[in-house]
């Protein structure tokens, strides 16, 4: 306190004279209306500035939660679609029925760890057992298929990207309904490759590549990429065909775990017939 009243001591001249200045202006403000209208007109402005600029400042720190809000809300709706649901008919001789059950749900996450440049890229999200992920997931952004989950903890999980060797994607020709698979020869990552595509199959470049359906971790149409260059060597049955995937994998961020609700049926299905062969 003592240096506090030393220092208005030492500047009390500056002090009184900022304190005069105020007071015109305030005098000034109150004595005339035109100067009272354009401070006004001045202060509502700038105070108008402060606040614009206050809640750009918010909304920037916001957005992680603003994002999360809008994936969960993506979520939903990808739950809500017909991709969701596999359809079913009731038959009898005199009446037909289609009944809809759910078969996928979608839990969102974010990507906290990512990679390019190795041939097997590993990706961790922010999602675990106590949020229902678990192996051999299939893992989707909003422009396409990010990969499959290998490995998972409490609260996060592993994937093997698209770009990994051990990833091989059951796909089809949107336009034809031809399926193949896709993988990735590393290298560039924007680039992958399609095999076993017939060579009867007309193919021109921009066909889109979308999931067949066949997997049990991803259920049909979902976006893979489109066709750069389709090659057919002299003799060979199917084509050697490059494609462009869908997915910027230099930014992905937040994605969907696929939930195949009727998996276990269906893989107990499976080892059954191949039991009885």
């Amino acid at each position: 306190m003592r240096n506090l009243i030393l220092f208005i001591w030492r500047y009390n001249f500056f002090f009184l004279f900022l304190l005069l200045e105020v007071l015109a202006a305030y005098i000034i403000v109150q004595q005339n209306h035109y100067h009272k209208n354009v401070f006004i007109h001045s202060s509502g402005q700038l105070t108008g500035e402060i606040y614009e600029f206050t809640n750009e400042v918010k909304g920037y720190f916001d957005l992680n939660r603003q994002n999360e809000r809008l994936a969960e809300e993506n979520a939903h709706l990808r739950s809500a679609s017909h991709y969701a649901f596999m359809k079913t008919s009731v038959n009898t001789v005199r009446y037909k029925d289609t009944l809809y059950r759910r078969q996928f749900s979608y839990i969102p996450a974010r990507v906290i760890s990512s990679s390019l440049s190795h041939r097997n890229n590993i990706w961790m999200i922010n999602k675990g057992k106590n949020q229902g992920v678990d192996k051999n997931m299939g893992v989707i952004s909003s422009n396409g298929v990010v990969g499959i989950v290998v490995n998972v903890s409490k609260n996060f999980s592993t994937v093997n990207s698209v770009l990994h060797k051990q990833t091989r994607l059951s796909v089809m020709l949107k336009k034809t309904k031809h399926k193949g698979f896709v993988t990735w020869p590393g290298g560039d990552y924007r680039h992958g490759i399609l095999n076993d595509i017939p060579s009867h199959v007309e193919i021109t470049k921009g066909d889109t590549i979308v999931t067949s359906g066949n997997s049990l971790l991803f259920h049909e149409n979902i976006m893979v990429g489109t066709v750069v260059e389709a090659q057919l060597q002299s003799g060979e049955s199917f084509y050697d065909i490059e494609i462009e995937f869908s997915e910027d994998y230099n930014n992905t961020e937040y994605v969907y775990v696929i939930r195949n609700l009727m998996k276990e049926e269906q893989q107990e299905l499976m080892e059954d017939t191949e039991n009885e062969d």
